[in-house]
């Protein structure tokens, strides 16, 4: 939600605090959604290859999970680093 008010610095802190609490618990698609969410928000912010790796890892999450919607949005986002 911070994201799409235009506050990526909180937003980015908030998805941050939250991957750490969700690779614990092994919710595997939290984790992919929150890497997408971030890596879109730290490009914006500029985070170019921070972006990049958070993607990507995103990316093989929602192949590992056959999520065809996830993979369609890391690509979407990793075109755009392009």
């Amino acid at each position: 939600m911070a994201g799409a008010l235009g506050e990526y610095d909180e937003a980015r802190q908030l998805l941050e605090d939250g991957l750490e609490i969700l690779r614990p618990l092994g919710d595997q698609i939290g984790v992919m959604l929150y890497l997408h969410t971030l890596g879109g928000d730290v490009r914006v912010l500029g985070y170019r290859e921070y972006s990049r790796k958070l993607l990507q890892e995103g990316l093989k999450l929602a192949e590992a999970h056959d999520y065809p919607m996830g993979e369609a949005r890391a690509q979407g986002d990793l075109g755009a680093l392009a």
